[in-house]
């Protein structure tokens, strides 16, 4: 007998059948393309890493595609002197045997079948079965994937996906199909355009996946909502962002204006008769001034019931990027104001919001630029550098240089390069002098009851307290020196240094990347790869029409990029998603339970009283309260621990600790329970949720499926929802509702959003 020889691996395209996983008909299982999204739209023909295995056959035995030291090939062929000995690794789920040919060409089967433990394999076949021929040739082959309980889903992808081996319904009822309909609907919707994961075909996203865009591009996701996305058909997502960025504003100012003026009237009509002023607002008689606590009505009224959804979660994005908080109770309606221009400019021109918050009065009394004056050396007077430092570390191009990918520029000593130095901050904050009400002499204030003139007009600039010497910024841009004369000829104004300080901001290299990273934070993942901040960061740059900082354009890059809709993105990035900040938490829990809804006085400015409760204690958030312009948490932040040793972000956990954790849970608990606010005086109306737009069946997995989709976008394991199934078979059918509202909302698969 001649000396055997061993073949490697060499699969078919018919090795084995991979049934329902394949919806997109590429021939690559779909959950394997999810762990290797880089093969979804390519040819399954073709060998990404050229270690000589298709991606197909690397599909076929669970190697990794781009990886050349991980495929399947046979170990060194052994023999005694009575056997040839195959030895292969194996993955775990799959099944493997043997094979012999005489020729190379034509196979046989040879001994028994194996399943895969994630071990070295071991095939002996004896000589004497083998008949005399010229040579001898061996390969092991895979044979199938290992599916326990028949439901077209291999064991080892609903291992990564959270299902259950042992069981067809583990994340979906038996009478909504099941976990196959559930991985199908994970996979429906899975690329930009509505259609199947592994294709640039148009569709329509299923339930679970337009549950997850809303996630990201509103304040919560909806019954009313999902339905509303689904039925523009193919290419929804986008039709959905284009008839949201055409939808008027909702502002916040507007109910405090009206609340400002209800409380002037009613006060003077009271001291007319010589009375007491009795109307109150949470509980404080603070006669006709409105109380900055009442911020959080129209905040949530607009979160809650804003057609705008797109625009008005985009704005809270925005609005801590660019800080500014209350600090002062007085001027309620100039932050509100403050915060209408996010909504104003949410899809308009970054450099248009940058130049409206640099003028704005509450900017102004925030980051002490209002009453800024030109330096006086003769009494010691420097200009006040606050603002100068945060319009470029906070609102513009960050500290260090970057790459477009987000990444940071390094010198030669492999350090990070300073954007600025402090020579920068000096000559910056001399742009930024003589700054002062509009209508006011310099150094009048408006009184406190006067709110509008914190508000309505943008601040002025005294030119004899501007700085109307040259000065030298970044990137050697230098605006030049000017005179009473040029500014009586037309030829230059002191605002010229502001328009051409704000240009050169946002033209700045840094500011495209700096500003498109933490949106995508704000909106999608706390951790995007290089790749998606540079896609997005190059439509900052220009957005196809030569417009910089457009930020329509922008939201939309976010939100259709492959990256954010991917269906499954932490199979292939476990570090993909996000914490889901308390605020966001609170509004997708009223959203989800329609709370209000049913009240029309709180859709207009007849229901006084609307979110009462303070939450700073217990969320370490509140509207428009930051505690510090550097917002309620740090886009930078690393929690201490693997997150930070593996050199990831987690921003929002900067404000989830050992207290807020317990806290910010039982306030969620209080709210299902009681309500966000009850009826106490003046006609203000109650703020409960509804619970009754939940399955009415005693079948508690049907309810499940429900909860899974609106609060855990399709993502809740099959180990939490036995767990809550068996919690809500213990409760009487009157309070399941409640009960599994309480544990959704502290349900890991709820509280990350992914």
């Amino acid at each position: 007998m001649k000396p055997a020889r061993l073949a490697f691996l060499s699969l078919s395209l018919t090795t084995y059948s991979v049934h329902a996983i394949d919806l997109n008909s590429n021939k690559i299982n779909d959950v394997f393309e999810a762990l290797h999204p880089e093969i979804a739209l390519t040819d399954p023909t073709l060998d990404n890493d050229g270690d000589g295995v298709t991606n197909f056959s690397e599909a076929q035995a669970l190697t990794d595609p781009t990886d050349p030291t991980d495929c399947f090939k046979c170990l060194p062929l052994s023999e005694t002197s009575a056997s040839y000995i195959i030895r292969w690794p194996s993955k775990e789920g799959l099944r493997y045997q043997a094979q012999h040919s005489t020729n190379g060409v034509d196979w046989d089967f040879i001994g028994t079948e194996f399943t895969g433990t994630g071990a070295i394999l071991t095939s002996t076949v004896s000589k004497a079965d083998l008949a005399e021929s010229e040579g001898n040739f061996f390969r092991a082959r895979v044979t199938s994937e290992v599916d326990t309980d028949g439901d077209s889903i291999a064991d080892w992808a609903e291992a990564a996906l959270g299902f259950s081996a042992t069981d067809a319904n583990s994340v979906r009822s038996a009478a909504n199909g099941g976990d196959a309909q559930h991985l199908t609907n994970l996979l429906t919707g899975g690329n930009p355009s509505g259609g199947l994961l592994g294709t640039d075909t148009p569709g329509i996203p299923s339930p679970e996946m337009a549950s997850r865009f809303l996630a990201q591009a509103s304040f919560g996701p909806s019954y009313d909502s999902i339905t509303e996305l689904r039925a523009l058909g193919s290419n929804a997502y986008e039709k959905w962002i284009d008839a949201q960025q055409a939808l008027p504003p909702s502002y916040l100012s507007p109910y405090i204006q009206f609340l400002d003026a209800r409380k002037e009237s009613d006060n003077a009509a009271f001291l007319a008769t010589g009375q007491l002023f009795p109307w109150t607002v949470n509980g404080v008689n603070d006669g006709n001034r409105v109380s900055g606590l009442q911020i959080a009505t129209p905040w949530m009224r607009t979160a809650l019931f804003g057609e705008d959804q797109l625009r008005l979660r985009t704005a809270f994005a925005l609005s801590q990027i660019i800080v500014c908080g209350r600090q002062q109770a007085s001027f309620t309606e100039g932050l509100t104001d403050f915060y209408d221009l996010m909504v104003t400019h949410a899809f308009g021109s970054y450099r248009d919001l940058l130049r409206d918050v640099t003028l704005h009065p509450m900017m102004g009394f925030y980051l002490s630029s209002l009453g800024n004056q030109q330096a006086d050396l003769t009494i010691g007077r420097l200009p006040d550098e606050n603002y100068a430092r945060e319009i470029m570390q906070l609102f513009s191009i960050g500290l260090f240089e970057l790459n477009m990918d987000g990444s940071q520029k390094l010198n030669s000593a492999g350090e990070p390069i300073e954007t600025y130095d402090i020579d920068d901050v000096q000559e910056m904050a001399r742009v930024f002098t003589g700054f002062w009400h509009k209508g006011y002499p310099f150094g009048s204030s408006p009184t406190i009851t006067m709110q509008e003139d914190w508000a309505n007009d943008p601040m002025t600039i005294h030119i004899g307290l501007h700085d109307s010497g040259e000065k030298v910024l970044l990137n050697g841009v230098v605006l030049p020196a000017f005179s009473t004369t040029d500014i009586i000829a037309g030829r230059r104004f002191p605002i010229n240094d502001i328009e051409d300080t704000i240009d050169m901001l946002v033209n700045h290299e840094n500011c495209p990347p700096f500003i498109s990273k933490q949106l995508i934070q704000f909106l999608v993942t706390s951790n995007p790869t290089p790749g998606y901040v540079e896609r997005v960061a190059t439509i900052f740059a220009n957005d196809g029409t030569g417009q910089r900082g457009n930020l329509g354009a922008v939201i939309k890059a976010i939100l259709l990029d492959e990256e954010a809709r991917h269906p499954l993105p932490d199979l292939a990035r476990p570090e993909a998603g996000m914490l889901r900040e308390p605020l966001i938490r609170t509004t997708m829990l009223a959203r989800i339970t329609e709370a209000g809804a049913a009240s029309p006085a709180l859709h207009d400015e007849t229901g006084i009283q609307f979110f009462t409760p303070i939450t700073v204690d217990d969320f370490l958030q509140y509207p428009l309260d930051p505690p510090s312009v550097f917002n309620y948490y740090s886009p930078s932040y690393a929690h201490p621990g693997e997150i930070r040793n593996e050199g990831l972000l987690s921003p929002a956990f900067q404000i989830l600790n050992s207290a807020t954790a317990i806290s910010s849970l039982n306030q969620l608990w209080a709210y299902t329970q009681d309500g966000f606010h009850t009826r106490t005086s003046g006609g203000t109306p109650s703020f409960h949720s509804d619970f009754n737009n939940l399955p009415r069946t005693l079948d508690v997995h049907v309810v499940i499926d429900d909860l899974n989709l609106l609060y855990a976008n399709g993502r809740f394991s099959a180990e939490g929802r036995s767990q809550l199934g068996d919690a809500m078979n213990n409760q009487p059918f009157g309070v399941r509702a409640l009960m599994a509202t309480g544990i959704m909302l502290a349900a890991p698969e709820a509280v990350i959003l992914k």
